[in-house]
C-alpha cells in the first residue's frame, strides 16, 4: 500500500514503524496538526490499519485513526519519502539463540531514511536500543547519505494501554548528537508533550529509558520475593504491602504478581548487554529478571502440591492471557501465560488447558499459545479442576467467585496470582489460594 504524503501546508513528520509505539505517536502528531506519513513494511500491516483492524486497544485510538486517515492528516505507505523529520519506531527483540539485541530492523530503517535524506533533516531514534546505538549504529548509516542529518534520541516510555494519554502528559527525554539536533528534536516533541527533558547526549536518553523499565522490574521482583517469604512465614502479603506504604513515604512495596510484556521482559536484558559491552555489570537487573521469569514455576509447585500423585485432573483454565490486565491489553508478546500454560501441561499430562481473556481473540490464543478459549469465564470453568488467574483484569473484580466454584469439579483449586478475592469458604470443596498468602482457604 502506498499513498502520497498529504500537502496541506502543515509541518511534516514521517514515523517508521506503525506498531504499538509508532501508531500512537503518529496519531499524537496528527492531533497536533502535523502532516504525518506512517511507514511500515510488514506485509498486510497497513491494509489492516486502513480497515480498522489490528489496532492496539488504546482508548480513543480507533476513532482518531479513522478521522486522520479520512482527513489525510495521516497517510500510510510502505515507502519513505523526503521529509523534514523522521522518527524511527521499529521494534527491537532479544535473539533467543544469542541473547543479544537484534539490529536488523533498526539498520533497515536507518538505510531507508538515508535513501531519502536531505541536508538538515532531523532523524530521531525512538526505539528501545542498546546504549550507544544512536551514535554508533544509526548515525554512521545516515552519514553515508548525501545530506547531513541532525540525529537525536527520544526514547518511547509510555505505558501500553495508556500510550495515547501518556504521550500528552509524560515528559519526553531528548538527547542530540549536536546541540542543533537536540534543539530540533525538542521543538518537534514540544508539539505533543507539555515538557521536554534535555540531556547532554543520546546515550543519557538511552540509559534513562532502560533504567526506568529495569527499576520497575527490580521493584516487582522484590515484591515477588517478599510474597514467597510471606507464604513461608504464614503472613498475608497484602497486609505487608499496606503496612509498608500507609503513612510511610520513604518506602513502599509493590503489589506482587507476574511480570512480562515486550518492555519489562527485555529492557533489563538490553541494559545488562550494554553494561557488559562497556566493561561493567548489571547483576541486579539480571537477578531480578530471573526472579520474575521463575514466578510461574513457583506457582506451579503450589498448584501441583495441592493434588496428590495420580489425581485425575481433566480441565485447567487460565484466566487472563495477555501480559497484563491493567491497563487492559490484548498483547501476547512475552506474556507469562505462555510459561504457565507449558508448565501446567507438563505437570498435568492429559488435562485440557483452556483460556479466557476479555480482549484476546480465539485465533490469537490458538496461534500464539496453542490453546482453545471460551467465550466467558463461567463457561471456561465449567467442570474444571483448576482455575488460575494470571492477570488482574478489571472485569475479574466483578466476578462472583462462589458461582464460579459451583461450576467446577468438586475438590478443585483456584489459584490467584493477584489475590483479587478475600479468603473465604467456597462451595463444592474448592480451595482458593493466592500468591503471598500462607495457604489455601477453607472450603465448604
Amino acid at each position: 500500500m502506498s499513498e502520497p504524503a498529504a500537502d496541506n501546508g502543515m509541518p511534516e513528520v514521517s514515523i517508521i514503524g506503525m506498531g504499538h509505539v509508532g501508531l500512537p505517536l503518529a496519531i499524537a502528531f496528527a492531533d497536533a496538526g502535523l502532516s504525518v506519513r506512517g511507514v511500515d513494511v510488514v506485509p498486510g500491516r497497513l491494509d489492516q490499519l486502513a480497515a480498522g483492524r489490528g489496532i492496539p486497544p488504546e482508548p480513543g485510538i480507533v476513532d482518531r485513526l479513522k478521522r486522520h486517515l479520512r482527513d489525510r492528516r495521516l497517510t500510510l505507505s510502505d515507502q519513505l519519502a523526503p521529509c523534514p523529520a523522521h522518527v524511527i519506531c521499529v521494534g527491537t527483540e532479544i535473539d533467543a539463540a544469542t541473547g543479544q539485541t537484534r539490529r536488523e530492523d533498526l539498520l533497515a530503517a536507518a538505510e531507508a531514511v538515508a535513501s531519502v535524506l536531505r541536508d538538515g533533516d532531523l532523524v530521531v531514534l525512538r526505539s528501545t536500543v542498546t546504549i550507544g546505538a544512536t551514535r554508533q549504529l544509526i548515525a554512521p548509516v545516515l552519514a553515508a547519505a548525501p545530506g547531513t542529518a541532525l540525529v537525536a534520541a527520544c526514547p518511547e516510555r509510555s505505558l501500553e494501554g495508556a500510550a495515547l494519554a501518556e504521550i500528552g502528559t509524560l515528559p519526553q527525554i531528548v538527547g542530540g548528537l549536536t546541540g542543533a539536533a537536540g534543539d530540533r528534536a525538542e521543538a518537534l516533541f514540544n508539539r505533543i508533550s507539555p515538557r521536554v527533558l534535555r540531556v547532554a547526549e543520546p546515550e543519557a536518553a538511552e540509559i534513562a529509558k532502560l533504567a526506568n523499565n529495569t527499576l520497575r522490574d527490580i521493584t516487582f521482583a522484590f515484591a515477588n520475593e517478599i510474597a514467597a517469604i510471606c507464604e513461608a512465614a504464614g503472613a498475608d502479603v497484602a497486609d505487608v504491602v499496606r503496612a509498608t506504604s500507609d503513612g510511610y513515604s520513604r518506602a513502599g512495596l509493590a503489589r506482587p504478581g507476574p511480570v512480562g510484556g515486550p518492555c519489562l521482559s527485555k529492557d533489563p536484558l538490553i541494559l545488562a548487554e550494554s553494561a557488559r559491552g562497556l566493561g561493567r555489570g548489571a547483576r541486579l537487573a539480571e537477578i531480578s529478571r530471573q526472579i520474575n521469569v521463575g514466578l510461574p514455576a513457583q506457582a506451579l509447585g503450589t498448584i501441583s502440591d495441592a493434588f496428590p500423585a495420580g489425581a485425575k485432573v481433566q480441565r485447567i483454565v487460565v484466566a487472563g492471557l495477555a501480559f497484563k490486565g491493567r491497563p487492559e491489553v490484548a498483547d501476547l508478546r512475552a506474556t507469562p501465560a505462555a510459561e504457565l500454560i507449558a508448565g501446567l501441561q507438563m505437570a498435568f499430562p492429559g488435562a485440557q488447558v483452556v483460556g479466557y481473556d476479555p480482549l484476546v481473540t480465539a485465533g490469537s490464543a490458538k496461534r500464539d499459545l496453542g490453546i482453545l478459549t471460551a467465550p466467558d469465564l463461567n463457561t471456561a470453568a465449567w467442570r474444571a479442576d483448576i482455575v488460575v488467574f494470571q492477570t488482574d483484569h478489571q472485569s475479574f473484580a466483578q466476578l462472583d467467585l462462589g458461582a464460579l466454584a459451583e461450576g467446577m469439579r468438586r475438590g478443585g483449586m483456584i489459584y490467584d496470582f493477584w489475590a483479587q478475592f478475600p479468603a473465604r469458604a467456597l462451595p463444592n470443596g474448592i480451595r482458593y489460594t493466592a500468591l503471598g498468602r500462607c495457604g489455601p482457604s477453607m472450603s465448604e
